[in-house]
């Protein structure tokens, strides 16, 4: 098999996964999404390492980490702001809302899909943060419904906006860290 099939079926893989691992994580919460995402980011990088001409592993291990904490930033943003709630205990302190640990693996899942599937969003620049200005939001919204522990703020359109700003400041800043510190383990794939 040729290495560039090989990177389409990992992207294929990826894409895939991504998209279950989004609805485990959804719909099942922290202990199945969880498994999910360890299963599914150590395949990942094992794909990687087989088919990528440039597989750095610590240099992989330390992009999943800073998408994990700036996904963990912007994510206990929302939930202290109360742009996003969870039904918890009255007695919690309500100045600093860690978000679910299940939202985290989302992150992570995220940026396995960066890595490979959502690879493209780098290369096209204003399309890309208006298609994120609007699907980032909608996943919330999607998530909104079929989670019944985590709720968008009402007014709910003043909510997604501000996520929806928010997710393209994000992904403008995770382009940027991608191509000043990250861009040679992207380069061979």
């Amino acid at each position: 098999m040729s290495s560039n099939i090989s990177l389409k079926v990992i992207n294929i893989f990826n894409a895939l996964g991504f998209q279950i691992g989004w609805f485990i994580c959804v719909l099942k919460g922290n202990f199945l999404g969880l498994a999910f995402a360890i299963i599914f980011t150590i395949t990942q990088l094992f794909l990687l390492y087989l088919y990528s001409d440039k597989f750095l592993l610590k240099k992989e291990i330390f992009w999943l980490m800073v998408i994990i904490i700036i996904g963990f930033c912007i994510e206990t943003l929302f939930f202290s702001s109360g742009i996003l709630y969870e039904y918890i205990h009255p007695a919690m302190p309500m100045h600093f809302v860690a978000p679910p640990l299940w939202i985290i693996y989302l992150w992570l899942l995220f940026a396995t899909a960066l890595r490979t599937s959502l690879s493209f969003l780098f290369n096209k620049h204003w399309i890309v943060y208006l298609v994120t200005a609007i699907a980032a939001p909608s996943s919330y919204f999607a998530g909104d419904h079929l989670n019944t522990t985590v709720n968008i703020n009402e007014p709910i359109a003043i909510s997604l906006v501000i996520i929806g700003l928010a997710w393209v400041f994000t992904l403008w800043i995770i382009k940027n860290l991608k191509h000043y510190y990250f861009e040679d383990i992207f380069h061979g794939y």
